[in-house]
């Protein structure tokens, strides 16, 4: 409701981790000069409002702290509603459609150096990835959609919130991921769709194999966020019949890439997929040039989705003069247009005068059946 509200009035949101505390959020809140500050009372045994009011004191742009599931001065009741509940849009003063090309959604990075950089996207960039995953993902008004990823994160703010309101789908949101409950929660509800990182979908398969019924309704997956292994693809299909339809892309370019559902047995355990309408790849040299099919190299994108820059960061240059982003990612690209992800060009390993392909590494070992998870460190 509060995403809605933003974006119907021209307000721009800037959704949040809640494992954030005071030490990012004084940096996030400040930068940004956030005006409101929406909270819950209290979360896994947290006490926002006490912090969120601690925060107040000391950001002389924050003029409002609003608390859902509040009781007080500053409970949203009290301050939306006027204590009122008969309060109708149609009561609320008249505003104009906020242009769909300004920001409308800032996101912070979950960059591992230096302080995150926030993230501007505009309502266009945001629907032109929503429809080209509802429409390679044939998403319609019947499915039922848990969205169990995070908001502040695009695969639940995205991929789950957005694509759900765009569809007119059933949503179904989980307040925080548990294994278990999430298999509950898509049998009982009858959940067609998911999106998250690939911890997510494992947990799904371990604890379908032992619950007394199996989510046989969920028939698509989309993984993204992270690598995933083979083993665990072809796993879902045989145990679940369900198809996992592997993602590419990052909070400043969207979902820029994106395998098949009819195709996701043969593609997703071997590829990241292949572009979206609207979206382009390319696999280049340190100088720039392109690389033969099957070469491994400097992955660069361009396209709709992409973001319109940096929060007052003008002097970050994002692209070349052909619109082209370096994505700090090593990939390859097979004979039909897919990519393979191998790896971040600031994590390779390297032995021996040699580059280790790290991710075909870690899914070898994941292959093992004793093995829930691994990652390849230098």
């Amino acid at each position: 409701m509060l995403t809605l509200a933003c974006l119907r009035t021209g307000v721009v949101i800037n959704p949040l981790m809640p494992i954030f505390r005071e030490h990012e959020l004084t940096f996030m809140l400040g930068f940004a000069e956030a005006k409101a500050f929406v909270v819950p009372k209290s979360y896994a045994g947290f006490d926002f409002e006490a912090m969120a009011n601690e925060l107040k004191a000391k950001l002389p742009a924050l003029q409002h702290v609003i608390v859902t599931r509040g009781d007080g001065a500053n409970s949203f009741d009290a301050l939306l509603l006027g204590g009122d509940e008969r309060l109708t849009a149609s009561s609320l003063p008249a505003t104009e459609a906020p242009r769909t090309d300004e920001m409308s959604v800032l996101m912070y990075t979950s960059g591992t150096t230096g302080s995150p950089k926030g993230v501007m996207h505009t309502v266009n960039t945001l629907m032109c990835c929503v429809d080209n995953i509802a429409s390679r993902g044939k998403l319609a008004e019947t499915d039922v959609i848990l969205i169990a990823a995070p908001i502040g994160h695009m695969i639940g703010f995205a991929a789950g919130l957005l694509l759900s309101v765009r569809r007119g789908a059933t949503m179904v949101l989980q307040e925080a991921w548990n294994g278990k409950r999430g298999v509950e929660l898509i049998v009982q509800e009858g959940v067609s769709y998911s999106a998250g990182a690939t911890p997510y979908l494992s947990d799904i398969c371990e604890v379908s194999a032992t619950a007394p019924q199996k989510p046989s309704g969920l028939r698509l997956f989309l993984c993204a966020g992270a690598p995933i292994p083979p083993a665990l693809i072809e796993r879902a299909g045989r145990e679940l019949d369900l198809r996992v339809t592997s993602v590419w892309g990052m909070t400043e370019t969207l979902a820029n890439t994106m395998t098949e559902p009819e195709l996701a047995f043969e593609k997703s355990a071997k590829t990241d997929g292949r572009p979206l309408d609207g979206s382009e790849v390319k696999v280049v040299d340190p100088d720039g040039k392109r690389l033969p099919n099957g070469t491994i190299g400097k992955l660069m994108v361009r396209g709709a989705q992409m973001l319109i820059g940096y929060y007052k960061r003008p002097d970050i240059e994002l692209f070349d003069a052909e619109g082209w982003m370096d994505t700090g990612d090593l990939a390859y690209m097979d004979d039909e247009g897919y990519i393979r992800i191998a790896g971040r060009t600031k994590d390779i390993i390297i032995r021996g005068g040699e580059n280790v392909p790290v991710a075909d590494i870690e899914n070898v070992l994941y292959e093992h059946p004793a093995v829930l998870a691994v990652a390849v460190v230098g």
